[in-house]
């Protein structure tokens, strides 16, 4: 299980919402906020991942990790520049355009 902290406005981000579901489903397990520290006050929420193939793969929980962590991250940044759904997903297309891009041509100068 993990429980990473998670602002409560950058959790409410649909981007967000989107990204953790689909790492999730490829993952093999259930994410979900628990609004447990909303309630008493606080702003955040904490970004639970339940399942087995956690419990039966330990590595995957770092993984799992370090993937909502990114996207955590990235929420955050597309929060801070007040984009919409679809400016944030234009941008992600952009940065891995750029980031295959950039392994074309790491691959043309070991070639050469």
């Amino acid at each position: 299980m993990l429980r990473p902290k998670v602002p409560s406005a950058i959790a409410e981000l649909p981007w967000l919402q989107r990204k953790l579901a689909k790492l999730a489903v490829d993952c093999s397990a259930l994410a979900f906020f628990d609004m447990e520290n909303e309630e008493r006050g606080s702003d955040t929420r904490r970004l639970i991942f339940v399942g087995c193939a956690l419990a039966e793969r330990p590595r995957l929980v770092t993984t799992l990790r370090a993937e909502a962590n990114t996207f955590i991250d990235k929420a955050k940044f597309y929060k801070d520049k007040d984009w919409s759904l679809e400016e944030c997903n234009e941008a992600e297309q952009t940065e891995k355009l750029a980031r295959k891009e950039e392994s074309k041509d790491g691959k043309k100068s070991c070639l050469s």
